[in-house]
């Protein structure tokens, strides 16, 4: 059990790293040579979900995790990043004030963040049954 629960923890913390460290590093890196991106170009989303899954990469070997769950969690990060994708851009523009934008977006995050735990913890149970 103690197992399953230190997976469970090594999991979300992959996916913050992957989530946000290696987003941010991506996106700095990108400036410095000034490449232009965003999560509208295809190329960038799945360069984003690559290094999404890589610090997951550890964890499925040191647990004995299937390794096309990685595959999964790439497909459906790039699912859901490009799904909310219109309703962050729509939400994002919103003529209101600034207090109604911001309650917008962190619905989105919220969701988006929701649907990626969602996939992880598909992932989790699918490996202790």
């Amino acid at each position: 059990m103690a197992n399953a629960v230190f997976a469970l923890i090594s999991m979300v913390a992959a996916h913050y790293a992957g989530d946000y460290f290696f987003q941010k590093w991506t996106q700095e890196a990108l400036n410095r040579f000034n490449v232009e991106y965003g999560k509208e170009k295809n190329w960038y989303l799945s360069l984003h979900c690559a290094f999404y899954v890589l610090p997951f990469a550890p964890v499925f070997f040191f647990f004995h995790i299937p390794w096309f769950w990685l595959l999964f969690l790439f497909f459906s990060h790039f699912a859901v990043d490009r799904a909310l994708l219109g309703m962050k851009r729509k939400n994002g523009n919103v003529s209101a004030g600034y207090l109604k934008r911001l309650m917008a977006l962190d619905r989105v995050l919220i969701t988006d963040q929701g649907l990626h735990f969602l996939c992880i913890f598909i992932v989790f149970i699918s490996w202790i049954i």
